[in-house]
């Protein structure tokens, strides 16, 4: 008895021994036991391709390449560690007399790395420092203006204050003061922008101690004072699509919607380009489907916290959500929130995604 399994293989089998991994079909039969690296996939042959403890002594749980002395050659995500065995799939072709494409073989090495320990052991606590990094996020955006410092988040997070500290500027890309000083700081230029509040009335809805205090902080940085700021006219130039007799007057409906729970992924900034939207939107499609989230009342949307106007692309905080009938328990990189209800305009657009952010310019232009 067999049966076929794709398997990650180390190309030295077909005379490459340089070579990390490669993809291979092979017969498993009940009497035989394949060892693989738990880093790469690699094929381990016999004990002379083993990894070393920190005593020098072999192990069979991992390469040589991915592993010396107790510990791993390569400080690398799981992302990384394809793209790296990736790069021999022309020579493994080649060799193995085997036509897989590049898309083919990172599916299949997505697919199956998941199942190694490394990636099993580093996903877990990815996926709780992701968690962790979550809830201290959500926890901020709903009590900006309240007294918060680094021990209670540290006991939101349920990680050590140095550790958190860390962990939070390495998925945020600020520490944790940098951070809650600008979101506080541009929630204060959008009333000034977009309210009649006086200066008194915000310093005082956003805790500040005196007006002066505010002021300082918003002039250090902003670079002019919330007075000047509030007086400086904000002019869109109309996108060319929808300039002259193109231009098309926009009606929205508005509705009142009830508030709205989400699952929801954040977008880092590594994560904003065209692939990396369409990476993220896959994990959260697939994350509904096995969940069974999805319904006929259920649907996608995405939405940032921060005005385009005032924060700048790489720092505003944007979300990938799908609506969820009841509020669910976040899990690694999925974050659960509720929208706000409330009274929204509501657009239509039909036509080529090539002329959304037009068609946004035009809404907020109007």
């Amino acid at each position: 008895m067999y049966s076929e399994e794709l398997l990650l293989q180390n190309c030295s089998k077909t005379g490459h021994p340089d070579l990390p991994a490669g993809l291979l079909s092979l017969p498993k039969t009940d009497f035989m036991e394949y060892i693989y690296c738990q880093s790469c996939g690699m094929l381990l042959e016999n004990n002379t391709q083993y990894g070393t403890h920190a005593d020098h002594s072999p192990t069979s749980e991992y390469c040589s390449y991915c592993y010396q002395e107790g510990k791993f050659t390569e400080d690398c995500t799981m992302e990384e560690m394809i793209l790296h065995c990736v790069e021999y799939l022309d020579e493994f072709n080649a060799d193995s007399q085997t036509h897989f494409s590049r898309e083919e073989a990172i599916r299949e090495m997505r697919n199956h790395f998941p199942t190694l320990k490394r990636w099993q052991q580093k996903q877990e606590t990815e996926n709780y420092y992701h968690q962790a990094v979550n809830k201290v996020v959500d926890y901020i955006n709903a009590h900006l203006f309240e007294a918060i410092d680094l021990k209670k988040l540290s006991d939101i997070s349920h990680i050590s204050i140095y550790h958190f500290h860390r962990i939070f500027k390495s998925r945020v890309g600020e520490n944790i003061g940098s951070y809650l000083q600008r979101i506080r700081l541009d929630h204060i230029a959008h009333k000034l922008r977009n309210t009649e509040l006086t200066l008194t009335e915000i310093t005082e809805q956003t805790h500040y101690e005196s007006i002066y205090a505010l002021s300082k902080a918003f002039k250090k940085h902003f670079g002019v004072s919330p007075t000047s700021y509030r007086n400086t006219p904000v002019t869109l130039p109309l996108p060319s699509s929808v300039t002259g007799s193109s231009r098309n007057r926009l009606t929205p409906d508005i509705i009142e919607k009830s508030p709205t729970p989400v699952v929801y992924l954040s977008i880092n900034l590594s994560e904003r380009t065209k692939k990396g939207f369409g990476h993220l939107w896959h994990l959260l499609y697939h994350f509904t489907q096995v969940n069974g989230l999805q319904g006929p009342e259920e649907h996608f949307l995405s939405f940032s916290f921060d005005d385009p106007l005032i924060t700048t692309s790489d720092k505003s905080r944007y979300y990938l959500c799908y609506t969820t009938r009841e509020p669910i328990s976040p899990t690694g990189k999925f974050g659960s929130m509720t929208i706000s209800g409330g009274m929204y305009a509501v657009f239509r657009s039909v036509g080529p995604y090539s002329l959304l952010m037009d068609l946004y310019e035009q809404i907020y232009t109007d």
